[in-house]
């Protein structure tokens, strides 16, 4: 069946050195990057900016997502929030410290969401 080609194909993925996940609707194959590590990069560049400012505030960080391929990015901000999804479930392999869990489906779960964490946060 459908199930069994899947768990195929995804052998056959790992067996060539991929990775694979699976989001909202699709599976993702990829190499050595996800979105966290993307995430790291860009906040790497912020901080060299900073440095070559002579600044030394500390940045903040804010992830939004609502799948497992999310995971990662979510796993390395400040901030993870996790937005329903549009069957209004959240996703159950999703289990970090500290995560928000966005009050809404997409755009509207992420705005409710980022208005109260700016409430909060001084």
């Amino acid at each position: 069946g459908p199930q069994a080609l899947i768990e195929e194909v995804c052998r056959q993925i790992v067996s060539r050195g991929l990775r694979w996940t699976k989001g909202g609707r699709l599976f993702h194959l990829m190499g050595e990057n996800d979105k966290g590590e993307a995430a790291s990069a860009l906040l790497r560049c912020y901080h060299r900016q900073q440095r070559m400012n002579g600044q030394e505030e500390r940045i903040e960080t804010i992830g939004i997502g609502d799948s497992i391929n999310d995971a990662p990015l979510l796993a390395m901000v400040d901030y993870p929030i996790l937005v329903q999804k549009p069957d209004g479930s959240y996703d159950p392999d999703i289990h970090l410290s500290g995560m928000i869990r966005a009050p809404g489906i997409g755009p509207v779960g992420w705005n409710d969401a980022i208005l109260e964490l700016l409430a909060q946060v001084p």
